[in-house]
């Protein structure tokens, strides 16, 4: 019999995986970005990106499906995006924009929201909020300095902290200057300025 190279059976793999459940059965896979300068998103895209003190900008009306990982730096979202990782980060939600899920690492992070966020999960760092947020979770064990959420006439409709350390020095703060926090739980101290 005749031999078949491995490039010609990939070939025909794909096309018998076609034939028998459809051209939707082949499905691309997302690509991870490595951003070291500062870029702009302008299209929507399902790709990832990881950026090591890189400011990264989404447009207004651009779909990040994919996640956008931050490692020093800035991420100025004026669209909407699934995800987002920061690590001594910043991010800069804008009115109108939207993020998923935030998750902080066990480092300075500065959120500022005039948008929506639907969770903002292990908060490390500082959030001010002037926009919507879903829900605040803190539940780090491994904290270094005090969660402090600024409550500047916007909305969070769960706030969860689960902090117990001897040093009152950690205990998240909430500073209610105007806004509103629908449900309040806390396990161990919490700093609160009405």
């Amino acid at each position: 019999g005749k031999r078949i190279n491995g490039f010609n059976a990939i070939i025909l793999v794909t096309i018998m995986i076609v034939q028998l459940f459809g051209i939707d059965a082949i499905k691309a896979v997302a690509e991870e970005l490595y951003l070291s300068e500062d870029t702009v998103i302008e299209n929507d895209t399902d790709d990832s990106y990881y950026s090591s003190g890189a400011k990264v900008t989404v447009n207004n009306g651009v779909k990040v499906t994919g996640k956008i990982f931050g490692s020093g730096g800035s991420i100025e979202n004026y669209g909407d995006i699934a995800q987002v990782d920061i690590s001594a980060s910043e991010l800069h939600n804008y009115a109108g924009a939207s993020v998923g899920s935030v998750d902080t690492y066990s480092t300075m992070n500065n959120i500022i929201n005039d948008g929506k966020i639907t969770t903002i999960d292990n908060l490390n760092g500082n959030v001010t909020n002037i926009g919507t947020i879903g829900s605040i979770t803190i539940n780090n064990s491994d904290i270094y300095t005090q969660p402090v959420v600024n409550m500047n006439g916007g909305t969070i409709s769960s706030f969860i902290s689960y902090i117990v350390k001897s040093d009152d020095s950690y205990a998240p703060k909430l500073i209610l200057s105007g806004g509103n926090i629908d449900k309040i739980e806390s396990m161990g101290m919490l700093d609160v300025d009405a």
